[in-house]
């Protein structure tokens, strides 16, 4: 399958065609254009993760891109999906002030906590000044990416 790059504006329209791999794609894309932030999409899935890690998948983006909006003082962010090696790797970068971290009983922390539950990691670069990479990785096998 070719990797998906979206870049998008605030205007942007989307046309996404049905099938079950491209299920998360979208609801990451949605995930995107609600930001207000400039923000780059790029997936590249050959198939569907099972549904327990991609919903966890789902709401870790969802708390990581609500933080960059509302924390970073980031004015664009980037998103990058993809698979490889039997593993979901998503980053996310933003080019806010940076200073994020893992703390106990953060939000971060519990991504992390979250993710533990399939042998996940997060990983989280982000040095004062900026910018912030936070790097999701969880270990699966995906489902046939045909409709």
């Amino acid at each position: 399958m070719k990797p998906v790059r979206v870049p998008l504006a605030a205007d942007a329209q989307i046309r996404i065609p049905f099938g079950p791999a491209l299920l998360p794609l979208r609801a990451v894309i949605m995930l995107a254009l609600a930001s207000p932030l400039a923000m780059d999409l790029s997936v590249e899935l050959p198939g569907r993760p099972p549904a327990p890690v991609e919903s966890a998948v789902y709401f870790a983006l969802t708390e990581i891109l609500t933080n960059v909006t509302k924390h970073s003082a980031a004015t664009s962010a980037w998103v990058r999906i993809n698979y490889h090696g039997g593993r979901l790797d998503v980053m996310v970068a933003d080019n806010g002030m940076g200073g994020a971290g893992r703390v106990p009983g953060g939000g971060l922390d519990g991504i992390g906590r979250r993710l533990a539950a399939f042998d996940g990691t997060v990983t989280v670069a982000s040095p004062v000044g900026g910018p912030t990479i936070i790097t999701l990785e969880v270990p699966c096998r995906l489902a046939s990416g045909s409709s």
